[in-house]
């Protein structure tokens, strides 16, 4: 069984690596062109190992937090893939039986972290971990209601997959950026090396998502 953790540790070490070095290329690159693709599918593949060796590591070796960061930072990236081929949302397209499964299951975990986080609260066995699973739970759950809503409610604006598939991709990003500064950046306080990542990041996926609407309105108005 040491064997098979220790090759399962290595396959997520190259993975978690290949994924930090592959999404800014992904991010730099012309959004449509063939390096942008071929980047976001290397990123995709290595987020995938990422979360499947996270999950057999976690589960073995009961590690609560690699199990957290696994599932919550594959949801985006699985919903910014996934909504690629949901392009036609606003002209009555349906979503599949996967996205709903993916939703359906990335929300109960995500409750359950906040329950895991007051129960230890409440039985004053908590750490820093506590507060931080709370976070992330309440902070996924808002996100898989926001990004599930265009399954039943019809989006209006054409381009809404593009800014869902920013804000997936680069939530993604920002959970694989926590894990890797919350395992090495010991230097900061507990909390802090797990949420900065986080407090950086989610104004940058806004700026970037208006930056975008502001530029396919001009072009719009240009086109009139």
């Amino acid at each position: 069984m040491k064997t098979v953790l220790d090759i399962a540790l290595v396959i997520h070490i190259i993975c978690g690596f290949v994924s930090l070095v592959v999404a800014p290329l992904a991010m730099i690159t012309k959004k449509g062109g063939k390096s942008h693709k071929s980047w976001g599918k290397i990123y995709f593949v290595g987020m995938t190992g990422v979360a499947i060796t996270g999950v057999f590591i976690s589960i073995l070796k009961s590690i609560p937090f690699l199990l957290m960061v696994s599932v919550f930072s594959y949801y985006f990236v699985a919903y910014g893939y996934r909504i690629i081929y949901l392009k036609n949302l606003h002209k009555d397209q349906k979503p599949t039986r996967l996205d709903w499964e993916i939703a359906i299951v990335t929300g109960l975990f995500n409750i359950g972290l906040i329950c895991f986080g007051i129960y230890q609260i409440l039985n004053q066995t908590s750490n820093s971990f506590s507060y931080i699973a709370i976070v992330f739970g309440i902070v996924g759950i808002q996100t898989v209601y926001s990004n599930s809503k265009l399954f039943w409610k019809k989006p209006t604006d054409p381009k809404h997959w593009f800014y869902s598939h920013i804000g997936g991709m680069v939530g993604s990003y920002i959970a694989t950026v926590s894990a890797f500064s919350a395992t090495n950046f010991y230097f900061l306080p507990t909390v802090l090396r797990w949420l900065w990542p986080t407090i950086l990041g989610v104004p940058l996926i806004i700026f970037w998502i208006k930056h975008y609407k502001n530029k396919f309105n001009s072009a719009q108005k240009g086109e009139n």
